[in-house]
């Protein structure tokens, strides 16, 4: 599963770069790298991606039940919002649990909604 996700994501991220202003640079392997600043007339998507953290599993049966449905109200109001536009979880038996595509204006909002997801 993660190498078909690791391929998709960079199959994603490739199709949202703009070629306009870019910056090649040399490497030292003979491979050409383009740097490409964002284009400001361009709608900008993040992914996010979520994994089993080292806390989880603790706490009761309803502490569990809580935070998650904690977690499901938070996601459902980022998506009311227009914040938040895919969600799902990751069925893979790796520490992988789920994957989000945002679209806020900054990539720092963005960063910030992960860390502050309650649960």
């Amino acid at each position: 599963m993660r190498p078909c996700l690791v391929r998709s994501l960079l199959v994603l991220s490739v199709a949202f770069a703009s070629s306009a202003l870019a910056v090649e640079h040399e490497a030292p392997h003979k491979i050409k790298v383009v740097v490409t600043p964002p284009d400001p007339t361009l709608t900008i998507y993040y992914v996010g991606l979520l994994t089993k953290g080292p806390r989880a599993g603790e706490g009761t049966h309803e502490e569990r039940h809580r935070d998650q449905a904690n977690s499901m109200a938070y996601m459902n109001r980022l998506a009311h919002e227009g914040k938040l536009l895919v969600a799902g979880p990751i069925d893979d038996p790796s520490d992988w649990r789920g994957i989000y595509l945002y679209k806020i204006p900054r990539s720092r909002r963005a960063g910030s909604r992960s860390r502050s997801t309650p649960g």
